[in-house]
């Protein structure tokens, strides 16, 4: 492309890359071509302008629209800043919070520290209290053993005791009852003659041991009324139909508890303190040996030597009936003829009326 040099409002030549070309004369033919070649440039210009003026128009509209959402990303972008500001606010408090906690979790494990060297310490003085106690209870064990030992043995003595007091009762209770008997029977002997049976009321009183008026009627010399086995049987009170719960016998002509027979009562006291009833009936019975009336005291004082024993083992008297129903040969426990010496029939029987509970098992 040429351009036209001027030197003072003049054209003095036109250049052509680097060289410049002096004015010959030309000046006019040269400005004429350089305004026609700036015409065309312009109509160039305006061409290209004109081809530019859609993507102009474009790009302005792009530009438009770039600028709203650079805007509406400002605008998102301010937003979060200020919930960044408010989170890192929030997130400031919240590391208040825990320096303040790691602070308190301080101070606590400075205390859990003092705790767990005061419970070493305290466990420590426990494991030596333990080992003194450990002690201790060996040395009272011992001497708990031994108390028990003694104890075992007091018991034992004390039941020694008892059964010798029972038995001792028992049999003074029996031997008392024999002498008042052969002391009756022997003064009736003396005065009357003969042997005779005493009455229900004078038996009942020489076995309970009562005083009566049988020693005046002997010195006054009034016999005795005699006794007859049909009276006997007619007055004597019924054995319950549901039979004895345990028996106990004697020696011929005895009411004295041997050894075997003071174990079998006791073993009856025992079992009744295992039942509930209203009454208690001890029946005794002799064999068909020897005098009626003496059969008849006799029975009584069998009857009443194993009540004794009932009675020392916790029963009451008042809940106990003694009958004695001596050689009455319907109350036998084993039926025999006159004068025959049947073991099984010096017993003495026991019975429970209105049983409400059985036995416990």
């Amino acid at each position: 492309m040429a351009a036209v040099i001027f030197a003072g409002g003049t054209a003095v030549g036109f250049a052509t890359g680097t060289q410049v070309v002096p004015d010959s004369g030309e000046g006019e033919r040269l400005a004429s071509v350089e305004s026609a070649a700036l015409i065309e440039d312009q109509k160039l210009i305006s061409n290209s302008i004109s081809r530019s003026e859609p993507a102009l128009e474009n790009l302005s509209a792009d530009v438009l629209s770039d600028q709203e959402t650079l805007g509406s990303q400002f605008e998102e972008l301010n937003r979060r800043r200020e919930q960044a500001a408010q989170r890192e606010s929030e997130l400031d408090a919240q590391s208040e919070q825990l320096e303040e906690k790691l602070a308190s979790l301080k101070v606590l494990e400075e205390d859990l520290a003092r705790m767990h060297e005061n419970l070493r310490v305290d466990g420590e003085a426990l494991e030596e209290r333990q080992a003194e106690l450990d002690k201790q209870g060996e040395m009272n064990s011992a001497q708990l053993r031994s108390v028990l030992e003694r104890e075992s043995q007091l018991v034992a003595l004390q039941q020694k005791l008892a059964a010798q007091s029972a038995a001792a009762s028992a049999q003074d209770l029996a031997e008392t009852t024999e002498a008042k008997l052969d002391l009756h029977v022997d003064r009736s002997v003396s005065r009357t003659g003969s042997n005779p049976a005493l009455s229900d009321v004078e038996l009942s009183a020489i076995a309970l041991q009562e005083p009566t008026n049988v020693d005046k009627s002997f010195e006054e010399g009034s016999q005795p009324e005699q006794f007859s086995e049909a009276e006997a049987t007619e007055s004597d009170p019924a054995i319950p139909n549901n039979g004895p719960i345990a028996e106990v016998h004697f020696e011929l002509n005895s009411a004295k508890l041997t050894p075997g027979a003071l174990m079998r009562a006791r073993e009856a006291a025992d079992r009744l303190q295992t039942m509930k009833f209203s009454k208690i009936r001890i029946s005794g019975h002799t064999d068909t040996t020897g005098n009626v009336g003496r059969n008849r005291a006799l029975s009584n004082a069998r009857a009443e030597a194993v009540a004794e024993i009932f009675v020392q083992s916790g029963l009451s008297r008042q809940m106990i009936e003694i009958v004695g129903f001596g050689e009455t040969y319907d109350m036998l426990p084993v039926s025999t003829g006159d004068g025959i010496s049947e073991p099984l029939n010096r017993c003495v029987g026991i019975f429970v009326e209105e049983i409400a509970q059985s036995s416990l098992q």
